[in-house]
């Protein structure tokens, strides 16, 4: 009977050690796999130096005249998408902040590359091979290199080791409840923050004359279409937190798809596409455990479609409807937003190369500040920014806003040159590693808060650091981000 006994109790303990084991072993890294990968950031890193160290005697020397474009070309692609080899899984800032800047960077090279074949497969009317050199593209590829490798370097040797299996240990779910404070008031004050903002929209629909304007097209121009920006923005951020904050309430959904519906005759893609992304991001970032769906690939695939269907039809009979052309039309939607944006940097590096042209020496860091003014209060708020300021005394020469926006690269220039760009790079990957940890936290501690806040900024980022420059950045991360959020924190009550 002991015997039997002892015999059941040495089962029970080994079947609770296997237990413990079977619910620590996916946590559980041998010392050498850590070892493994510590290596390979340490080789990765000397690598980014290797190649920072390159960039700067290529651009110094104009190595880039001696180059083949293809080369460098080829090398940039791999160096743009190199973090994936030392970065960890799902949404991390060397990925929001590298690849925005590869995306708005990698298309140019191929139209002269391909010799006009690009042109005429998405059906642009551009030649230009005609305008820009092979000389002047592969020079922009050098700093492209120069700024990617001194990102992914400083991003990675400051960014502190978050843990691989905090999907395992992050607290999924949406729940509000069993928390410190009371929102009721946070949530009264953002519908009244809604409800400001849907009379602005009118107001700007009213000064567009809006039925006219649909067969017009838009014009930043007219102040009314600075209205109607930045009440739909104010109706976007609004949403989002009253979306989270009522565990994902549908209804306030409709109520903000019905302006974004409005601004689609207008031609209007950009502002419903980034809204789009705030709110997929601020679910994947409450639901960080679940894994997208194949209904979510084909929802977003279904997205771009229609985006690419309203440019053409914004375009009228520019040319033929047909099934090709509708997939053909997110990628010249893509080519024509990151190619023109693009083409402020090259514009750039000639007007600096056949003119004598001093620098700004980094004023235009004070720009943002201008920046959070109202138009109703400074209405000509360009007049006092000095990276406008710039492109508006040298326009004669070249315009550095050819579709109303500069590449990130054209104000890092104008401010220093090439130190510029090395000061900046440096700055920026400190930076995002500090907000890659703040990420993380939240992610792990399913902080509605930093969710809004995050979701809302990101896509900022991601769309607007390489066209809409620093100040449309800070202005929107400020004002349509961190303002409301702040304002859901003093409206709280303890309970």
């Amino acid at each position: 009977m002991d015997t039997n006994c002892n015999n059941y109790r040495w089962i029970g303990e080994n079947m609770m050690k296997l237990s413990v084991l079977a619910k620590t072993s996916s946590s559980f890294r041998y010392p050498e796999l850590v070892a493994y990968k510590s290596q390979v950031k340490s080789i990765y890193l000397i690598v980014m130096l290797l190649v920072i160290v390159l960039s700067i005697i290529g651009i110094q020397n104009k190595l880039y005249l001696k180059t083949d474009l293809l080369t460098v070309y080829i090398m940039y692609i791999i160096l743009g998408l190199s973090n994936v080899i030392v970065t960890q899984k799902g949404i991390t800032w060397d990925k929001i902040v590298g690849w925005s800047f590869f995306a708005y960077s990698v298309g140019v090279p191929l139209y002269l590359l391909t010799d006009g074949g690009l042109e005429g497969f998405i059906g642009t009317k551009m030649y230009f091979n005609e305008v820009y050199t092979f000389a002047t593209v592969s020079e922009s590829l050098y700093y492209n290199c120069l700024f990617v490798s001194l990102f992914y370097f400083s991003y990675f040797i400051f960014n502190k080791k978050v843990s691989e299996n905090l999907e395992e240990n992050t607290v999924n779910g949406t729940s509000l409840t069993n928390k410190k404070y009371n929102y009721f008031h946070s949530r009264f004050f953002i519908h009244y923050w809604i409800l400001i903002a849907v009379g602005l929209f009118l107001f700007g629909m009213y000064k567009i004359n809006y039925l006219s304007a649909i067969s017009a097209g838009y014009s930043l121009k007219n102040v009314g279409y600075v209205y109607l920006f930045t009440a739909v923005f104010a109706i976007d951020i609004g949403t989002l937190i009253l979306f989270r904050m009522t565990n994902f309430e549908k209804k306030y959904l409709l109520i903000a798809g019905i302006f974004h519906l409005l601004l689609f005759p207008l031609g209007i893609r950009q502002l419903t596409f980034t809204f789009i992304f705030q709110l997929a991001l601020l679910y994947k970032l409450a639901n960080y455990q679940r894994k997208i769906k194949v209904k979510g690939i084909i929802l977003g695939i279904s997205l771009l479609l229609f985006f690419g269907l309203i440019g053409m039809v914004r375009k009228g009979g520019e040319q033929a409807f047909s099934f090709i052309s509708l997939l053909k039309a997110p990628i010249r939607y893509f080519f024509y937003e990151t190619t023109f944006n693009y083409i402020s940097f090259l514009k750039c590096l000639e007007l600096f190369k056949e003119h004598s042209i001093s620098y700004l020496y980094g004023k235009t860091l004070l720009d943002p500040i201008v920046e959070q003014i109202p138009s109703f209060i400074l209405s000509n708020k360009n007049n006092y920014q000095f990276f406008e300021r710039f492109i508006m005394q040298y326009e004669s020469l070249e315009n550095l806003k050819p579709v109303g926006t500069a590449h990130l690269l054209t104000e890092l220039y104008v401010n220093g040159g090439m130190i510029f760009v090395i000061i900046f790079s440096l700055i920026i990957g400190l930076v995002s590693s500090i907000l890659n940890n703040k990420l993380w936290k939240v992610i792990a501690t399913n902080n509605f808060i930093g969710q809004i806040l995050f979701s809302a900024i990101i896509p900022f980022v991601f769309i607007q650091l390489n066209r809409g420059g620093l100040s449309v950045l800070t202005k929107l991360s400020f004002q349509f981000a961190i303002l409301p959020v702040l304002i859901v924190l003093m409206f709280r009550r303890k309970i």
